[in-house]
């Protein structure tokens, strides 16, 4: 019975699978079949991929356009930078400022001031804080120091009184009046000025007169 057994099964096929040794009658079992994609839901596939690219394409291109347009911006308008403040400066710091920030100074006139020192900064344009270029120009109005009057020749040989007046207008003060016997040169006729005629001097200062007189020296 053994050699019986053994040569049944020398007769089966090695190279067959086990699996396919089966019962007669019986079917093989299998999985759920997938299911069949359908022409129009390939079609709806395809251009949902379109669409998608056609977007991100667009978003590309829509940056792509906005950052051309902001360089090209910037180099036309090239850095822009705050206006220092120069007010009250020393023109000499001022140019210093001016320097470090890449900027010019244009010096327009100058003005006199009765608040600012002669070379100190009396006005700016672009104002303080104005965002400019790099490289842009300043311009600056310069303090020629106080505002000076200047003293007219036309006083001398005038009457003290006439004189005072005079100077009065001029914003200035009579200051000592002294006598000089003078013969015919009339009575209190203004011989000189002091300081002399033609200096200019702050507004509010005094001004002392020298004036003739025809009699003894009284004194004031």
């Amino acid at each position: 019975m053994m050699h019986a057994g053994m040569a049944a099964l020398s007769l089966r096929d090695p190279a067959r699978p086990a699996a396919a040794l089966r019962r007669p009658g019986r079917a093989p079992i299998r999985g759920p079949a997938p299911p069949r994609r359908g022409p129009l839901r390939a079609i709806g596939g395809f251009f949902g991929a379109l669409a998608r690219l056609v977007l991100a394409t667009s978003l590309f291109f829509g940056a792509l356009a906005a950052g051309s347009y902001f360089l090209v911006g910037y180099l036309i308008r090239g850095e822009e930078i705050e206006t220092p403040d120069l007010m009250g400066r020393p023109v000499a710091d001022a140019l210093q400022i001016l320097k470090r920030h890449g900027l010019s100074l244009e010096l327009e006139r100058e003005e006199p001031s009765d608040l600012l020192a002669a070379g100190e900064i009396l006005s700016q344009q672009p104002p303080p804080g104005k965002r400019i270029k790099r490289r842009a120009t300043v311009r600056v109005v310069l303090s020629s120091g106080m505002r000076l009057v200047s003293l007219p020749e036309e006083l001398i040989g005038l009457p003290r009184l006439q004189a005072g007046i005079r100077l009065r207008e001029l914003g200035l003060e009579v200051g000592k009046v002294a006598y000089l016997p003078s013969v015919g040169r009339g009575h209190e006729i203004v011989l000189a000025l002091d300081p002399p005629a033609g200096t200019g001097v702050p507004p509010g200062s005094p001004v002392n007169l020298l004036v003739s007189t025809e009699g003894p020296v009284q004194p004031r």
